[in-house]
């Protein structure tokens, strides 16, 4: 439960009483052991994840060869070994809930099945069969059944050896079952029939609880319950004060933030995430929030130098400090259908409208289309526009291939390395840039967003 408390100054102003408080007791810890054997000719870079510790380790050989890692729990913790081999991740997920000694075996040779793992007690196997069992109802699930598929679910469950044998067994029943309702859509609306947030299974685990912060599914509910509570709890205070249009993000901030010392580490650390990647895009954000989003990316990567997500918290912390608005076009190397290479730079000193787009996918077809139209318009005097279309996620001799009888008459280009998505910190797709002579990149957004009056208004200079 959530108690919002505001003062008479409003709500940019009010003050957070949490009923989220959790107890920490660390009740018992245990110790594992994991010796790692890579059949030839297997071999790469090999990370254990722990969930309840949101660490990812890299486990390396010793003097002898021997690849072997020792670690420590508070609490059981669902796992992830993955093995980077030929440009191929292999990952195999299990739980850890006493002491043990493991010994995880790689055969390239034994295709869907390449990892093994000995060791592992009754209760870790037990999971395992869920998530089997889980795969099964999902694709059998329908409007119409659902309530004998989840019976059947329940029931298949309860007859693995080791289920029912403590909490811990009953939680990951009882947020499988969540997930598997959540895949109930209505057809014609497109709305999911039930909310996790309102299940009375997830809030039987509330207030959070550290002990169950090692399962990720749960972390994942609880702390996407929080944050929808407050965006909501935001939105309606937005409503009766009239401020709906302004930006939400420092009022859900002032929340979060408040929230830190009542909620378990791991739940605040997925929080933030959330917050921080819904924010990733630094474009049009006003100076408070940027500020704030910049001070909490350096306190993520500070606090959570092993985290497995810190690849991607880097890369939104690298557009913070480099803004692409407003700065020179980034320079990488493009490819035209005739299979000339050439620098962004060197594009003509116009308006550039770069457009990207998915050969594979029709809807982002129809927009280029559209997107031609409307410089057709602006271009039958004199060619205002110069407009360049950009293939993403698609091989490069199959593009060319296809462009020998595409009927698109923009001008048609591909990346020649896989470096654009982060150069232009492309987020969301599709999306368009628009480059002024000078090379400034002066504006970033959804290509329906390019009306007339808004070209109109790009051309007079207003934008530069």
């Amino acid at each position: 439960m959530i108690c919002l408390s505001r003062n008479k100054r409003g709500l940019r102003n009010f003050s957070l009483t949490l009923c989220f408080l959790f107890t920490s007791v660390f009740s018992f810890a245990f110790s594992f052991d994991i010796t790692v054997k890579l059949i030839p000719p297997a071999t790469g870079r090999i990370t254990l994840f722990t969930t309840l510790n949101s660490v990812a380790n890299e486990l390396k050989a010793d003097s002898t060869g021997r690849i072997y890692y020792r670690g420590q729990l508070a609490f059981p913790s669902q796992c992830l070994l993955v093995l980077e081999y030929r440009k191929t991740y292999y990952r195999y997920n299990f739980f850890l809930f006493n002491d043990c000694k493991l010994t995880a075996i790689f055969d390239p040779l034994k295709k869907g099945n390449e990892w093994a793992i000995d060791g592992l007690c009754v209760r870790c196997k037990a999971f395992e069969k869920i998530s089997a069992i889980s795969k099964k109802t999902e694709s059998a699930i329908t409007l119409l059944n659902y309530e004998k598929e989840l019976l059947k679910f329940t029931a298949a469950v309860k007859s693995i050896p080791g289920i029912g044998t403590d909490e811990y067994t009953q939680l990951i029943t009882d947020l499988e079952t969540v997930k598997l309702k959540e895949h109930l859509i209505d057809s014609v609306t497109g709305k999911i029939l039930f909310s996790s947030g309102k299940d009375p299974l997830l809030k039987k685990y509330l207030p959070p609880q550290e002990k169950y912060c090692g399962f990720l599914l749960y972390a994942n509910y609880v702390s996407n319950y929080f944050l929808t509570a407050v965006y909501d709890s935001v939105m309606k205070e937005r409503i009766k004060d009239g401020s709906l249009p302004d930006p939400i993000f420092l009022d859900v901030y002032k929340i979060v933030s408040a929230s830190k010392r009542n909620l378990p580490k791991h739940i605040y650390a997925e929080i933030m995430l959330q917050l921080l990647y819904t924010n990733r895009d630094p474009s049009y954000k006003d100076s408070a929030s940027t500020a704030i989003i910049k001070l909490e990316l350096d306190e993520f990567i500070k606090n959570n130098p092993n985290h497995p997500q810190l690849n991607l918290v880097k890369r939104i912390n690298d557009g913070y400090q480099h803004p692409l608005l407003k700065n020179d076009i980034p320079n990488i190397w493009l490819m035209d259908k005739k299979g000339v290479k050439f620098p962004t730079k060197a594009f003509p000193p116009k308006y550039i409208l770069l457009n990207t787009w998915s050969p594979s996918n029709t809807t982002s077809r129809s927009l280029c289309d559209t997107l031609e139209r409307v410089v057709r318009f602006f271009n039958k005097d004199k060619q205002w526009i110069y407009l360049a279309h950009i293939a993403l996620g698609t091989d490069p001799k199959k593009w060319i291939a296809l462009m020998t009888s595409d009927t698109l008459t923009g001008n048609q280009y591909i990346p020649v390395n896989n470096d654009f998505e982060k150069a232009f910190q492309l987020w969301d797709f599709p999306a368009t840039y628009i480059i002024n002579p000078k090379g400034k990149v002066i504006y970033k957004g959804h290509p329906y967003s390019l009306t007339i009056p808004f070209l109109d208004k790009v051309l007079s200079g207003k934008l530069d």
